[in-house]
């Protein structure tokens, strides 16, 4: 699978997590759909920012996007960890969740929407399929690891 399409891939998995959590109530099924959607975040944004916008640094002009992807990525950051502090239910903690999935949903949007088409131009198909090895790799690496080593 190439580079784009695995990330597309997560982002889609990104929000089927959120749909799920908009969908109960329950308290402990809400904390066990955030860790999971937690662990996801941290993976994908551990990839995106070792291999893949590494690689989208060496085609001319991506740069501001990059930058606005990282600034997005140490917000994301900064919402988990204050999620983290609230406890699950309480107000702090769903208002917290709710602008987690904003900050989320329009990073995904700028990514699929602008700085994907224009990644894509700068690579052929092989190298795109090299590039959504070396993640899928990465993922599973960093997903093997116990949460406190990743």
């Amino acid at each position: 699978m190439d580079a784009t399409k695995f990330l597309k891939q997560d982002h889609d998995e990104l929000k089927k997590l959120f749909t799920r959590l908009d969908a109960t109530q329950d308290e402990e099924r809400i904390e066990e759909i955030y860790d999971e959607l937690e662990r996801l975040i941290l993976a994908h944004t551990q990839i995106e920012e070792e291999l893949f916008y590494p690689a989208a640094r060496t085609i001319a002009g991506l740069d501001v996007l990059i930058e606005e992807s990282l600034a997005a990525h140490n917000a994301v950051d900064a919402l988990c960890d204050e999620i983290a502090e609230a406890e699950v239910g309480d107000e702090a903690f769903l208002g917290r969740l709710e602008a987690l999935k904003d900050l989320l949903l329009h990073h995904i949007e700028e990514e699929e929407n602008d700085l994907f088409p224009r990644f894509e131009q700068g690579f052929d198909k092989d190298q795109l399929a090299d590039l959504g090895k070396r993640l899928e790799a990465r993922k599973d690496e960093i997903c093997e690891k116990e949460p406190a080593e990743a």
